[in-house]
């Protein structure tokens, strides 16, 4: 999926993130050296051959901060709009 995100108001940029079995890297994104996104779920599995109404689906994130450091106050607030 491709998420748009906006920290304090300023876009971050568009980020794609999937989620494969064994291959981790793909499920997280790093966003301004401050933020890890991590997709850690998503139902229902998508299945090969087998199509699903975009709208039947929902998707776990979970927004963590990189180590100790944070550029941004902790009362402001982020968005993340899934475009695709």
């Amino acid at each position: 999926m491709t998420l748009g995100v906006a920290v304090d108001g300023e876009e971050m940029g568009d980020f794609e993130i999937t989620l494969h079995q064994g291959d981790e890297a793909e499920a997280r994104v790093e966003v301004g050296g401050v933020f890890l996104i991590s997709l850690t779920e998503v139902t229902p599995f998508p299945v090969i051959d087998v199509e699903t109404p975009r709208s039947d689906y929902a998707a776990q994130l979970v927004l963590s901060t990189i180590g100790a450091k944070t550029a941004v106050r902790p009362s402001s607030w982020g968005s993340v709009k899934v475009k695709s």
